[in-house]
């Protein structure tokens, strides 16, 4: 919803169309439903394949292949650090974000928001051995 209201396309992939297209209707602006990445600045992988304690610890919920190299891969799993899908990513030279880094920064966001204050450098360190 805030990348529609920054103005960016928005684009919904899944493993099933139908979900896909649900997840679209939810919106309250134009998201387009894909069936491959095609040219796009950023890719968000949110399921649970490549999560350590997932259904498929070891899988990728897309060929890495088909992620253009020039995108971001904005990954929200964060155990294990390199997801299969990130890590293929990555050592073919894409730029990605991990899940623990967002983990962070979100929390960072919503100390801010509650409390008006920034937090600590060690208050989100913490979080790196959680």
């Amino acid at each position: 919803a805030a990348l529609l209201r920054l103005g960016a396309e928005v684009r919904v992939m899944n493993r099933t169309a139908a979900r896909a297209e649900a997840l679209a209707a939810s919106f309250e602006g134009p998201v387009e439903v894909v069936t491959e990445p095609g040219s796009v600045a950023a890719v968000v992988q949110c399921t649970s394949v490549g999560m350590s304690t997932g259904p498929d610890p070891k899988g990728c919920p897309i060929d890495p292949a088909m992620l253009p190299r020039n995108a971001v891969l904005l990954e929200t799993v964060y155990e294990p650090a390199f997801t299969p899908l990130r890590e293929a990513f990555s050592q073919a030279g894409g730029l990605s974000v991990g899940g623990l880094e967002m983990f962070q920064r979100q929390a960072a966001a919503q100390c801010r928001l509650w409390t008006g204050q920034e937090p600590g450098a060690g208050a989100l360190a913490v979080l790196d051995d959680s």
